[in-house]
């Protein structure tokens, strides 16, 4: 979408993975809750991690033959069970982000089992205790786990493929049987009966997945093993009067369960900058648990993760979130505690030999190295005490004193408040260039696959992201190879046309014209230039060792008249988007927009006979690192009462109206879409609820990302007071909503169509430079910052991708950035 503001007319492989949603299908008798909130409202916690898990150490008795619908290998022919290395690293960080001021979980209701302690009877009985026994009507109860997912066959289940889904204990091996959806609905209906508001978090998967787009790199490690076939033989549930359970869309009340990925997709494990192993999703999850305020609803935490995990490159694992309207709508942990600033506390060790202090807390809080804290005084005349972070890892961090602190004046337990905040090292775009070719190597191959384009035994698939191809003929760097589901045939170092069409008719899988891609490499000279000139330039980009790591790839593609690159995600394909006409192409910038997520899946074709082939290759890297360095724009985590508590919405503007009709009712107001084309809408303010007594207005600025990669300033106009909110001059209170933009401003809805952002960024300090909300389709490079205020500087790095920043110390830790994402979509056909 192009946002146009009316004062200046501006234009602006196998699919079964069901990530434990249907856990929360089988959840029982969903009564209404009155949940009490309060001073007697307490928070519970269990959390599972489980890594090491090892093949069947006795003899287990099999059916004999496999259900219908499953023909891989069952565990049980597994030479080896696949273990994990992030899953108990995950439960525990999720533990320590809990126990923080901003959650307030206890300690002593925080519950963790991890490998060896989590066989299944410690599971059940952990879940029926923590879950269900020890809280009372109106506590909040979390229920996380980690680690492998799986299948059990159940013949009488009532469904198609037979299946009932799992969690593994770290007894399977043994011949104990999985802890199924059944086992676990039950208890999540025990605690929801009994007015619990439960929260159920899976990082695990269930099934294979299915490859879209261009699959790239080694398969990294993924939470699921292998089914179990020994039959269950368990009939469905059933309620009082007989009827089947009713799915969750029916019912008023139930329990929220956010799950790591979406039913045909794997759960993917993830390695951070400082080495440590986690799932994708824990730390996407716990970087959007740290950013947004504590209040944060289920369904605007989901929308950001899902961005982050894009951000990542895991296009191909989207979270998934089952909950009814009400819980959808409120807080995932029941609102916000402690503290209005980020605190953190001292380790029991106290300051160590070499002068450092251990804090528990670290990049899952925003804390980076260059972060200063000072100490909480417990009395009047304490003396100052600051630290500042020297580095950090997930759950926790290194602190050094400032001096004339010293270490006699610290103890264990000591909180520390967050005072001034650093930007991270980077937030910088990975690119992966695939193995260069030489030209006369490339020459034949573009010749080859001319014949294919020609030839009647295939699909030829011109672009692999508008549609997805069955087989992708692509270059190893010593030899071609053709990819197909599950398997992969070397083709020799010369590609021929003949030799791909008869590896084809070997696998026989995909009919008699299989959809073919073949992706061509750069050449030699191309990729040398891309690489000098990114160098060079850029310092939002950097180049991806593996293609497992890297955003976006550089494909090659035999175009009419020779090759043609762009910059492409991997695993990714609009069929279904094209085919409803959703997405659009931009004439300017030649993005091509999603209709699921905000960033680009592809930049245009660029032919590559041009001299300025490597410069324009380079340039459209450059737009791509501008959106993503904006919408991972490393923000302070959320303190609590600190947090700027409104968020930013969409009003819907009838013909004539001179501001919103029903903003305070939300009638027509949204947050997510989709808007239509023609449609006018108004920037407002909602809050969920009334700002705390200490409140204080905040500068207000808002700028529009086209799905095309283009971001302009929708708010303050020029001139305007954009210090928000104001009290309401008859009640002296916080209004609920405030209408940034009236009709005055307002934004119109027209192409391209996709999901556009919409950033929120509030700051207690005015900027000085707001040129650094608005660019055009190219990228400024290398130009020199202006000596502006800290976070105009960190500002303008994400617009500019300059170099020579490092790290933007003393950025004022009372900021912070909430992101709207918007789908627009073509007006309705007139009848």
């Amino acid at each position: 979408m192009r946002l146009l503001c009316a004062k200046a007319v501006r234009t602006i492989r196998r699919a079964r993975c069901r990530a434990f949603v249907r856990i929360s299908f089988l959840l029982l008798y969903i009564f209404p809750l009155a949940a009490t909130r309060g001073a007697a409202q307490s928070k519970y916690a269990l959390l599972i991690g489980i890594d090491r898990y090892w093949p069947k150490s006795a003899d287990i008795p099999l059916p004999p033959d496999p259900p219908d619908s499953q023909d891989d290998a069952s565990r049980w022919e597994l030479a080896v069970w696949p273990t994990l290395e992030g899953a108990v690293n995950d439960a525990t960080a999720m533990r320590d982000l809990l126990a923080g001021a901003k959650f307030g979980f206890p300690s002593n209701h925080l519950h963790l089992l991890t490998d060896s302690e989590a066989t299944r009877d410690v599971i059940l009985a952990a879940m029926q205790k923590y879950l269900v026994d020890e809280p009372r009507r109106g506590d909040i109860v979390v229920f996380y786990y980690a680690g492998h997912g799986s299948l059990r066959v159940n013949s009488k289940n009532g469904r198609p493929d037979h299946f009932d889904e799992t969690i593994v204990p770290v007894n399977a091996n043994t011949g104990v049987f999985d802890v199924r959806n059944k086992e676990i609905a039950r208890l999540f209906n025990a605690a929801v009966d009994k007015g619990i508001l439960l929260t159920a978090i899976f990082d695990s998967c269930h099934s294979g997945g299915v490859a879209r787009g261009i699959p790239v790199g080694a398969p990294g490690k993924t939470r699921f093993l292998p089914y179990d076939p020994r039959d269950a033989l368990d009939p469905p549930d059933r309620q009082p009067d007989g009827s089947l359970v009713p799915r969750p869309e029916d019912r008023p009340r139930g329990a929220v369960v956010l799950a790591a990925a979406q039913a045909h997709q794997l759960a993917s494990e993830w390695t951070t900058p400082d080495g440590t192993p986690h799932g994708a999703f824990t730390v996407a999850l716990m970087d959007t648990l740290s950013r947004l305020p504590a209040d944060a609803s289920a369904e605007e935490i989901l929308g950001r993760v899902q961005v982050l995990l894009q951000g990542m490159g895991m296009n191909g694992q989207q979270p998934a979130l089952d909950a009814p309207a009400n819980r959808r709508s409120a807080p995932l942990f029941g609102g916000a505690h402690g503290s209005g600033k980020l605190r953190v506390a001292a380790g029991a060790e106290g300051v160590q030999s070499d002068g450092t202090l251990t804090l528990q807390g670290g990049l899952e809080l925003g804390l980076n190295p260059g972060c200063e804290l000072a100490r909480v005084k417990s009395k009047t005349g304490d003396p100052d005490m600051r630290v500042v972070i020297a580095s950090a890892v997930l759950g926790h961090s290194k602190a050094r004193l400032i001096p004339p602190a010293t270490a006699q004046q610290i103890e264990p337990g000591d909180e520390f408040e967050l005072e001034k905040w650093a930007a991270p090292e980077s937030f910088r775009l990975k690119l992966w260039i695939p193995p260069p070719a030489a030209s006369a190597t490339l020459s034949s191959a573009f010749a080859e696959a001319a014949k294919l384009r020609r030839s009647t035994s295939v699909t030829w698939i011109d672009d692999p992201i508008r549609t997805s191809p069955d087989y992708l003929v692509e270059w190893s760097g010593s030899a071609w190879t053709l990819t197909g589901p599950g398997k992969q045939q070397v083709l020799g170092k010369d590609l021929s046309a003949g030799a791909v069409t008869q590896a084809l008719v070997r696998t026989g899988t995909h009919g008699p014209r299989p959809r073919l891609f073949v992706e061509l490499p750069p050449s030699e000279e191309l990729a040398y230039a891309v690489r000098s000139q990114l160098g060079d330039s850029h310092a939002a980009i950097e180049l991806a060792s593996a293609p497992e790591t890297a955003q976006y790839l550089l494909a090659g593609r035999a175009g009419e008249a020779g090759p043609e690159y762009a910059w492409a995600q991997k695993n990714v394909s609009l069929g279904a988007a094209e085919a409803s006409g959703i997405d659009q192409r931009s004439g300017e910038s030649g993005t091509l927009c999603s209709p699921d997520s905000p960033y680009p899946p592809r930049t245009n074709w660029l032919a590559a006979s041009t001299d300025a082939a490597a410069e324009q290759v380079t340039d459209y890297a450059g737009r791509l690192a501008r959106v993503y360095s904006w919408l991972n724009l490393p923000a302070p985590a959320a303190g609590t009462g600190d947090a700027f508590p409104y968020q930013l919405v969409l009003a819907k503007l009838g013909s004539g109206d001179a501001e919103p009709a029903g903003l305070a009712s939300g009638a027509g107001v949204t947050a997510q879409g989709p808007v239509r084309e023609g449609e006018d809408y108004a920037l407002a303010l909602r809050s969920s609820g009334p700002p705390a007594d200490d409140f204080r207005p905040r500068w207000v600025y808002v700028l529009g990302i086209s799905c095309d990669g283009s971001g302009q300033l929708l708010y303050p106009a020029s001139g305007q007071n954009n210090r928000q909110p104001r009290r309401d001059p008859k009640t002296d209170g916080w209004p609920r909503v405030v209408d940034l933009t009236g009709s005055a401003e307002k934004i119109t809805i027209g192409k391209p169509f996709g999901v556009d952002s919409y950033v929120l960024l509030t700051t207690s300090d005015q900027l000085s430079d707001l040129s650094v909300f608005n660019f055009q389709a190219a990228l400024s490079r290398g130009a020199a910052l202006p000596n502006t205020d800290p976070l105009s500087q960190l500002l303008q790095s994400a617009t500019t991708g300059s170099r020579g920043m490092g790290v933007v110390r003393n950025v004022p830790a009372s900021w912070s950035v909430r992101y709207t994402h918007i789908l627009s979509v073509p007006a309705e056909p007139k009848p």
